[in-house]
């Protein structure tokens, strides 16, 4: 019994992960300086969860984690600003966790906003 809930408990959280990314969109790579796509990806996150601590991502990415919580279930927010060559950035948000309900709702939210907010960023640039 304890190798069955363990196996399961193993597949659930392996399933409970997704990722989404601006790269295969069309206009979904941005020129953008560093800050300005550290900026991006803060201001879309308060944007929408104006209350949560972000933790930044380790080896100098560009990016941040967070956490969503549905009851007692929780999901990890990963946003990163990943380079598409010199000052070109696209972004990947990607949720894990026990709450996919949750995760999923927030990386699908956070998408657009991060388009709006690099595309606004961008047009500063011309």
């Amino acid at each position: 019994m304890k190798l069955l809930l363990s196996l399961f408990t193993g597949l659930m959280l392996a399933g409970c992960s997704s990722t989404n990314s601006t790269q295969s969109m069309p206009n979904g790579i941005f020129t953008l300086t560093p800050q300005q796509a550290d900026s991006v990806i803060v201001t879309s996150i308060k944007q929408q969860w104006p209350d949560k601590q972000l933790k930044p991502l380790p080896d100098k990415r560009i990016g941040y984690i967070f956490s969503v919580w549905w009851a007692i279930d929780h999901d990890h927010i990963s946003v990163e600003a990943i380079p598409e060559g010199k000052e070109r950035y696209s972004f990947s948000v990607t949720n894990s966790g026990t709450a996919p309900l949750s995760g999923n709702s927030a990386r699908e939210d956070l998408l657009p906003l991060l388009i709006e907010n690099a595309t606004k960023a961008q047009s500063k640039n011309q």
